[in-house]
């Protein structure tokens, strides 16, 4: 408590958020690192074996409205329930209705019982890891899930685990039964469609099926819309039911069709790699020079660490290994990667044997990224993502930010789309013109006597498909007519004179895209502007700079 006091005196009551920041940069490979099954395979050079969740159990309701003594107003109360079975050798139907005392629990146990099965079939390997949750699927059910099963169950023998999202939308549930180890997931398939569509079209357009008006029958055609959507992200290596959304579906193909051409087994190593830009002895990429107080920590670490694992540290690295190491960093390079050591890229000194201590002869040089995934790890799934950095530094991929003056420079800027919108509604012939001004140091929307007879917008998305496919656009002046996304951080100028000589660099607006590719570079640009008080309101009704 005194420490939070304390705080809060120092922030005047303000919520201060403080990000701490890897080390270094690692490749943003969304679709390989959120799917623990399809990483472990891929590493292993068993990718043939992976395969999408394509067993799972189908529910729906029947409802009507309820006059109930005491409440206001009709309550929705279940009439019968139907579930499809999708097992890898049959497909079967059960269903439930009000004619049977508790009829919903009866057919959640007989969902339980049929799940051991399901989960069978879904299963991989032993030795791969992977997720054992049984899929039951409905259409529109994120709140009736809620409402209409679990408020309708008196037994204690079931327990919701998980539940994330809002109170009464949750994103899925959850559910362990004491009787058995299985793990029921509540989904919603409108998760994977646009919000505006209805179930009879989730039938007819994506299952391609004929409509029912039978409850039973419903169950059974959903299951061909939904094998359908399945299908769909099969070719990409990507299982519909692991995520949650059609938007997190849409960004994981994205980085999907960036690493298509990776390949394990490839080599993409950046030996002898120059950058044409100058000035590079502004940049980071300077052999390091490893400085004596940073290796007498170092030591001392080795030491402690060691302690800890009740190793002997009399061989132990010293102080006195200063000028060795010294030029081993220098002159070697990372006994994984085979990358130069460099500010950007600094060693450390990795052991051989992690059963013994951190002996002179027991360690090599080994860059810090390849150090934190190859430490106590797979030594494969460390290769792989070792592997995906080279192709991401390569191919100038995505990669996380490590370096703190960026990330203040990037998220003081990240504001969102509606924060500089006049009006929320803007319709011809209707909307009241309005506009800003300053007065008494707080900004004031007056109205205009004038309406709105036409509405134009130059926005962002309107480039939105090139900049995320990198298709031509007539206007798009520079680069070839290619807007080209960001990947890593190289460097931080502040001198004015060498920033010019990326922004005035005269191959941005050539034609060819390889001297585009070895001469250009990203940039993002600070510029510091004022405008007196006096003219504030001649210019605060302008748009945002960028």
């Amino acid at each position: 408590m005194d420490t939070h006091m304390k705080e809060y005196l120092q922030t005047n009551g303000q919520i201060k958020k403080y990000i701490t920041l890897e080390k270094f940069p690692k490749p943003f490979v969304l679709h390989i690192t959120s799917n623990k099954t399809y990483r472990y395979l891929l590493a292993h050079n068993r990718e043939s074996e992976y395969k999408a969740t394509q067993y799972y159990i189908i529910f729906r309701f029947q409802t009507e409205l309820q006059k109930i003594r005491g409440y206001q107003y009709p309550i929705l109360t279940p009439t019968a329930v139907a579930s499809t079975i999708k097992a890898k050798n049959y497909i079967k139907t059960i269903s439930f209705d009000k004619t049977q005392d508790n009829f919903i629990e009866k057919w959640l146990d007989q969902v339980f019982s049929e799940a051991l099965q399901i989960r069978d079939d879904n299963k991989f390997a032993d030795d791969v890891p992977q997720r054992y949750e049984v899929h039951v699927i409905g259409f529109d059910c994120s709140k009736s899930a809620t409402t209409l099963i679990f408020k309708n169950i008196k037994s204690m023998k079931y327990e919701i685990i998980d539940r994330p999202g809002s109170r009464c939308s949750p994103i899925h549930i959850i559910v362990k039964s004491t009787d058995n180890s299985i793990h029921l997931k509540f989904i919603d398939a409108k998760n994977y469609v646009s919000a505006n569509m209805e179930l009879n079209d989730f039938l007819r357009d994506i299952g391609k099926v004929e409509l029912s008006n039978d409850i039973i029958r419903y169950s059974q055609l959903l299951l061909s819309a939904i094998d359908n959507r399945i299908n769909d992200y099969i070719p990409y290596h990507k299982d519909l039911l692991q995520n949650t959304s059609l938007a997190k579906l849409s960004c994981l193909n994205k980085y999907a069709f960036a690493y298509k051409n990776f390949n394990i087994s490839s080599c993409y190593d950046l030996i002898d790699t120059h950058f044409v830009v100058k000035p590079l002895q502004r940049c980071n990429t300077k052999p390091y020079d490893l400085s004596l107080e940073y290796w007498k920590s170092k030591v001392n670490s080795y030491n402690e660490q060691d302690k800890r694992k009740k190793k002997g540290i009399d061989h132990n690295i010293q102080c006195d290994d200063y000028e060795y190491f010294h030029y081993v960093f220098l002159t070697q390079r990372c006994l994984m990667c085979q990358a130069r050591f460099t500010y950007d890229n600094q060693p450390t000194p990795d052991r051989i044997d992690n059963d013994r201590s951190h002996t002179k002869i027991n360690v090599l040089p080994c860059c810090l990224y390849c150090n934190k995934y190859a430490s106590d790890k797979d030594q494969e799934t460390a290769r792989l993502m070792i592997q995906l950095r080279k192709f991401c530094e390569l191919y100038s991929l995505s990669m996380t930010i490590s370096n703190q003056e960026v990330y203040d420079s990037l998220s003081n800027d990240m504001v969102g789309g509606n924060s500089f919108v006049i009006h929320r509604e803007n319709i011809a012939g209707k909307t009241q013109i309005h506009k800003f001004r300053l007065q008494d140091d707080q900004i004031v929307s007056y109205e205009l006597p004038h309406i709105v007879e036409n509405i134009s917008c130059l926005d962002f998305n309107s480039f939105y498909g090139s900049c995320m496919s990198s298709e031509q656009h007539p206007l798009i002046p520079y680069t070839n007519h290619r807007m080209y996304m960001p990947g890593g951080v190289k460097y931080i100028i502040h001198d004015q004179e060498q920033a010019k000589q990326f922004i005035f660099n005269k191959h941005r607006f050539s034609y060819d895209e390889d001297i585009i590719n070895k001469n250009v570079h990203l940039f993002i640009a600070k510029v510091k502007a004022h405008i007196p008080n006096e003219y504030i309101n001649e210019f605060i009704n302008f748009p945002v700079i960028w």
